[in-house]
């Protein structure tokens, strides 16, 4: 299997919508501590998964 960084989509719009959807859980989020989810608003990373080549 290889595994290489793929070009997001326009991320853009999408971060807004993933913040509203994340605050509609703040209470749940809470329960993963204070520092448990700093990394939800992060930029989504997408990989491309391909089967190696046999050799």
């Amino acid at each position: 299997m290889c595994a290489t960084a793929a070009q997001p989509f326009d991320a853009e719009p999408r971060q807004a919508l993933k913040r509203e959807a994340a605050s509609a859980y703040a209470s749940q989020l809470k329960s993963l501590g204070p520092d448990g989810f700093d990394d939800v608003f992060h930029a989504e990373r997408y990989w491309k998964l391909e089967l190696a080549a046999q050799q």
